[in-house]
């Protein structure tokens, strides 16, 4: 296995464990998260989720990130229903 595919398995982990430091669920990665709370209404550390997927999206430099983490994790049910 690559260094890349290490740095991504620990970026997965770090988004997960700051999802579930910061009131989310552990086994959802933030970027599924504040997609989730955008699509809900719902803030996250009194900011609302479309200001967190725009701040997340921006940081990575990919567009569309959180969406696509959403849907991912949407199709393997990795949601539980906390909204």
């Amino acid at each position: 296995m690559t260094f890349r595919w290490h740095a991504m398995q620990i970026g997965r982990a770090l988004s997960r464990l700051f999802n579930a430091v910061t009131g989310g669920e552990g086994d959802t990665t933030t970027s599924a998260y504040v997609y989730r709370l955008a699509i809900h209404r719902g803030r996250k550390l009194g900011l609302p989720g479309s200001w967190w997927v725009a701040v997340v999206d921006w940081l990575l430099r990919e567009p569309g990130h959180c969406q696509d983490a959403y849907y991912w994790h949407l199709k393997r049910d990795l949601f539980q229903d906390d909204l």
